[in-house]
């Protein structure tokens, strides 16, 4: 693993004794830096991942990044008690209340790990098979729940302090600039969804997806943060605890056949056995570690620089000045659907589309002048160059070139 810095292998090193060997013995590497550990830690998001095993080692070094995430996992740990009892509690509502809903994500994937707490989450996504924003504002709202963003084209969002996000989905996902990442599999899943056979055991409302297409969804979020703003290394942990659960049993034709027509066949394979090389502690190749470095740069919640150079990509030019060109023009003509969630008359006046576009223009140009002078710092050749190699790497672009 030579190349990496000293953080990055102890983190990996951290990951594998936490998820496959909880009682490891660990040294301390030479050079490596407790507060830029801790800092990576948190940033990746693995906080109540790694602290119990941190707190397992004997040392100064491991003392001391011991007393400095010791807090953090306080905090973590309570979110994560409290998001267990509210989300119970959210669920047996739906379910009393004859609602059909779908528990999805980083709900579904913690009980993959040795213990759920130890995968921490933002949010919780919930799919409703009837979502009818009007509705739903009123049965949050009595349970404590404050709409944020209400009447979206993907999904409507209500918070409670200190810790719940909640994410009331009427889409598995948007379209957004997973275009080549047709709606095929998505609307023939859903079409089947709702039938008694993916009912969750003893409920008459609560449901689940197969283990394929839970799979596929898993990977498909993936791709779409790592080829936007970038996203750390928990969904390799992820995709390697269900595997290693899951993977014999899998349907591994119609799995294929699926990621195949999703264009992301490629970087579900590279995927899969990076997540086996890192927590099976095996050599990592050149582009393995290109990747590796890719996800613990960009920390769970990707960067700006990632992100501004990720759109020239979206934007498909055949040089970086085209791409540059085709950007600006989709920052300023967005589609229909996107213009909704900012515009939300133009639910009701579709075509107001125009007049709304040069609203948009006007303010890109003249209030926000800022975002287009970050990409112009952003979207260099130098980067461009380097996120076309880790596209390459990841199986992005092999697969879809």
């Amino acid at each position: 693993m030579e190349g990496y810095r000293p953080e990055t292998e102890l983190l990996l090193q951290l990951m594998r004794a936490a998820l496959c060997r909880p009682d490891s013995a660990l040294d301390w590497m030479d050079g490596c830096s407790a507060p830029a550990l801790a800092e990576q830690i948190e940033e990746q998001s693995l906080v109540t991942m790694l602290y119990p095993t941190i707190r397992g080692q004997a040392g100064g070094a491991w003392e001391a990044l011991a007393a400095r995430l010791k807090p953090v996992y306080d905090r973590e740990l309570h979110r994560g008690l409290m998001q267990e009892y509210e989300i119970g509690a959210l669920l047996d509502d739906l379910e009393r209340d004859g609602i059909d809903c779908l528990p999805m994500k980083g709900w579904v994937m913690r009980q993959y790990y040795p213990d759920p707490l130890m995968r921490s989450m933002a949010d919780f996504d919930v799919l409703l098979k009837e979502m009818d924003s009007q509705r739903m504002q009123k049965w949050m709202e009595a349970r404590g729940y404050a709409p944020d963003h209400i009447e979206q084209s993907v999904h409507d969002t209500y918070r409670k302090p200190p810790y719940m996000n909640i994410e009331l989905h009427r889409r598995l996902m948007e379209e957004g600039r997973l275009r080549r990442q047709h709606t095929a599999w998505r609307e023939n899943c859903l079409a089947s969804l709702w039938q008694p056979g993916f009912r969750l055991e003893g409920k008459a409302h609560i449901y689940r997806l197969s283990d394929e297409d839970f799979l596929v969804h898993h990977l498909l979020h993936f791709y779409k943060h790592f080829t936007g703003s970038g996203v750390g290394l928990r969904p390799l942990a992820d995709l390697y605890l269900f595997l290693q659960k899951k993977g014999r049993t899998l349907d591994r034709a119609y799995l294929e056949k699926q990621l195949e027509a999703l264009h992301i066949l490629a970087f579900a394979r590279r995927m899969a056995q990076l997540a086996q090389t890192c927590l099976e502690g095996q050599r990592l190749d050149q582009n393995a570690r290109l990747v590796v470095e890719y996800l613990t740069h960009t920390g769970i919640y990707g960067d700006r620089a990632t992100m501004e150079t990720a759109r020239l990509f979206q934007s498909e030019g055949k040089t970086i000045g085209q791409s540059r060109r085709n950007d600006f023009f989709s920052r300023c003509f967005a589609p229909l659907e996107t213009m909704k969630n900012t515009y939300p008359r133009l639910r009701r006046a579709p075509w107001l589309l125009p007049f709304y576009w040069a609203v948009r223009i006007g303010r890109i140009v003249f209030r926000e002048p800022y975002k287009l002078a970050a990409a112009r710092t952003y979207q260099t050749q130098s980067r461009y160059d380097h996120l076309q190699e880790i596209y390459r790497a990841a199986g992005i672009l092999g697969d879809a070139r």
